[in-house]
């Protein structure tokens, strides 16, 4: 049976993860904290296999706790339970080394699911958190992230089928300049011609 540990700063909110885990026949709570110093303590004391760990949480938060738990060389697998749902944090923990991430208002299967291939020696994430990461991802190669302002404005010209000319003199830039700008915008989004240009502008939606 697995030994895990509990962090969090709210009492209710241990509770009720320790439930969740211990009606299950694989895992076993062995011991709770209530910020990240107290986390790393109990570790340095308590045998586990795993902790859940939220990520805010006062004096040491779960990206602090999780840096100093992989140092340490433990071998501990690092489960963030947590509310966060927004770009920043899903970004940071992907590149944390985080081995599984859950919402705390993800349903108790869900939460065991990801448990097991976590301790199986999987890097595992919700299908909700999945799902974010994929919008992160697919938000990040939008040409309004990928395009600088100026390709941007060639962009949304070039698909509304004006000329090189007509933008050259919109912008007020030269047509040689347009014309790079343009090379670069099909390089950045992979596009070999117009056509490509205005299916990337309709999926995501920009004219």
């Amino acid at each position: 049976m697995y030994r895990a540990v509990i962090a969090d700063d709210h009492a209710i909110v241990r509770e009720g993860i320790a439930l969740i885990v211990d009606k299950s026949d694989d895992f076993t709570v062995v011991a709770e904290a209530q910020d990240g110093n107290q986390l790393l303590k109990t570790l340095e004391k308590v045998p586990c296999d795993l902790v859940l760990c939220d990520i805010a949480m006062p004096g040491l938060n779960g990206f602090k706790a999780l840096q100093k738990i992989k140092s340490a060389n433990w071998e501990i697998k690092v489960v963030f339970i947590t509310m966060h749902q927004d770009r920043d944090f899903l970004s940071e923990a992907v590149e944390s080394g985080v081995d599984g991430y859950v919402l705390k208002n993800d349903n108790s299967e869900t939460i065991l699911t990801v448990l097991r291939q976590v301790m199986e020696g999987h890097r595992c994430f919700s299908p909700r958190v999945q799902t974010l990461l994929a919008h992160r991802i697919l938000t990040k190669q939008s040409p309004e992230h990928v395009l600088t302002k100026r390709e941007l404005e060639v962009f949304k010209l070039a698909v509304k089928a004006f000329t090189n000319k007509e933008v050259s003199q919109k912008l007020n830039i030269t047509v040689s300049t347009v014309e790079f700008h343009k090379k670069n915008i099909k390089d950045k989004l992979n596009a070999k011609n117009l056509a490509d240009l205005l299916n990337i502008a309709h999926k995501y939606d920009i004219g």
